[in-house]
């Protein structure tokens, strides 16, 4: 696209510029979106739709502002998305708090004595699915696949192992247990281990 179906220029934004009053947004020109996320374009500053965005390997997450997005209005048709490097801890509260914002959005399609007043997850079953599911968004750089040659006078061995999942899972689980001050435990509510929340989200 070239062009947008409205005159950014005349959007009236918030102090923050977190929302316009005329409430057009993205190459669609559609009302802004509490239940999906949008991403910022670095350079006019105008916020896409997720589902707008074609540039992405897998659909945005919310709260997701660890990249650098130019719409294709700015970048001469084409979109473009860089991914800020993401220490652990990041991308642990990221998965928890879109796990988060899923459940939200499913409870507030239920009664109200129906939603739950707290949030728990399992660490491998939710956590770590979740970031093997969503790999290459969160971490582009890093490879959990490498192929082996081992050669011998008798043979020649070829072989691919993924990558430490063992190991990348055991840095989840100490990223949750040394972090208490971030990640609550549902250890004494479930009486059993593997369930975690976020504070204050």
């Amino acid at each position: 696209m070239q062009e947008l179906p409205y005159n950014l220029n005349e959007l009236t934004w918030d102090k923050d510029h977190l929302k316009n009053k005329q409430n057009k947004y993205c190459y669609c020109g559609n009302e802004y979106t509490e239940d999906k996320p949008m991403i910022r374009c670095s350079t006019c500053q105008q916020l896409f739709h997720g589902d707008c965005v074609q540039c992405l390997p897998k659909p945005l997450l919310f709260g997701d502002n660890f990249g650098t997005f130019t719409c294709s209005i700015c970048n001469g048709g084409t979109e473009s998305y860089e991914r800020k490097g993401l220490s652990w801890i990041i991308i642990v509260h990221l998965v928890i708090y879109n796990l988060i914002k899923k459940a939200q959005i499913e409870d507030s399609k239920k009664t109200e004595k129906d939603r739950r007043e707290h949030y728990y997850f399992r660490w491998k079953e939710d956590v770590c699915a979740f970031i093997d599911d969503y790999w290459d968004y969160l971490l582009p750089d890093k490879q959990r696949k490498m192929n082996i040659y081992i050669k011998s006078p008798w043979f020649i061995y070829a072989a691919s192992f993924f990558i430490g999942s063992a190991t990348w899972n055991n840095t989840i689980a100490s990223v949750l247990s040394t972090h208490s001050n971030i990640f609550l435990s549902g250890f004494e509510k479930f009486k059993q281990s593997g369930k975690k929340k976020t504070k204050n989200i």
